[in-house]
């Protein structure tokens, strides 16, 4: 199946259930344009994840920065997270936003096929939600920060960008 044509039934698919779309948003990059991560790297992520997030509900951070070390997954951690693991003192704002990579961990844990979540049946439709979240503030039904949580996580994990940081969140 063509993504034009995966855009398409998203498009209607969003449509049908009360969502703005715009029809002008460009489809997500063709698999020649990209480099997926592979099944370990994305492992490997959600286990730095599970440790990064463990700085908002108040874990000491050496330990989770000795963990991750001892495990070798220091080289999973991005720059950001090993700034908030180093950190003397993590803001209430920064921890909210760690909160959020939960939702990251649940896109990964779909895209290696341990879990199902019903929204994720493609990139694409993530493209669209989060652009409706953006544009239009009456979409009620859409979190906009699991939206963008897992929307990272599958551009990460399809090779939008290999550095997750650095994955474009424009719609």
């Amino acid at each position: 199946m063509g993504l034009e044509l995966i855009k398409q039934r998203n498009k209607a698919y969003l449509d049908s259930i009360g969502i703005i779309t715009n029809a002008s948003l460009p489809t997500i990059e063709e698999l020649v344009e990209v480099k997926p991560q592979g099944a370990e790297s994305i492992a490997k992520r959600i286990c730095a994840l599970s440790y990064v997030i463990g700085l908002a509900y108040g874990a000491n951070p050496k330990q989770l920065r000795d963990y991750l070390k001892s495990y070798g997954l220091w080289e999973s951690v991005t720059y950001r997270e090993k700034r908030l693991l180093e950190a003397e003192l993590i803001s209430t704002k920064e921890q909210n936003e760690i909160r959020w990579m939960v939702e990251s961990m649940q896109a990964l844990a779909w895209s290696l096929g341990i879990v199902e979540l019903d929204n994720l049946k493609n990139c694409d439709l993530l493209y669209q939600m989060h652009w409706a979240c953006n544009h239009d503030n009456s979409q009620n039904q859409l979190d906009k920060g699991v939206i963008c949580a897992r929307r990272r996580a599958l551009d990460w994990v399809y090779g939008v960008d290999p550095e997750w940081e650095d994955i474009p969140m424009d719609t």
